[in-house]
């Protein structure tokens, strides 16, 4: 298998809405509420405390990187700061997270899509994902929503070993 990488959200990204409860890209209010679904943060990747944690949630565009056409997504971070994701892999965490993979292409074309029906299978559908040459990135989005969690990019893409 090909080595990846998890690209959370930006942490800049996430103190400007913290900061103006403004989505960035769309100017759309952020809305600010008690979570009442496990989430994850697209900062941290961590589930939300159901009922506990105050979250935040605001459009964000995952294509910006990659394309200039908009094509936006609810996303949720916490209210109060908390470390961007470094780890290896799609973290444990997001086990019970039902995911969906689309697999993309040059010009946001969509090369493959799959849905692992357990977290066990997670990582062998990425590697038959990123198999396929065409496909420069994965946008890993919760089946239930259809909202984007993360991206994963080819390690060699970030320049790093694979």
């Amino acid at each position: 298998m090909a080595a990846y990488r998890v690209i959370p959200l930006d942490e800049e990204l996430a103190w400007t809405v913290r900061g103006s409860l403004w989505a960035p890209q769309h100017r759309h209010p952020a809305y600010v509420d008690i979570a009442d679904a496990p989430g994850p943060c697209r900062v941290c990747l961590r589930p939300f405390r159901m009922g506990v944690e105050r979250r935040i949630l605001f459009t964000y565009d995952p294509f910006r990187r990659h394309h200039s056409f908009p094509l936006p997504s609810p996303v949720q971070i916490h209210e109060d700061a908390c470390g961007v994701y470094k780890g290896q892999g799609v973290p444990a965490g997001l086990a019970g997270l039902p995911m969906t993979l689309d697999g993309y292409g040059a010009g946001r074309e969509l090369i493959a899509e799959e849905r692992p029906t357990s977290f066990a299978e997670l990582e062998p559908a990425i590697a038959r994902i990123f198999v396929r040459p065409s496909v420069v990135y994965i946008h890993v989005r919760d089946t239930d929503s259809g909202f984007f969690v993360c991206e994963l990019v080819r390690a060699e893409a970030m320049g790093l070993a694979s």
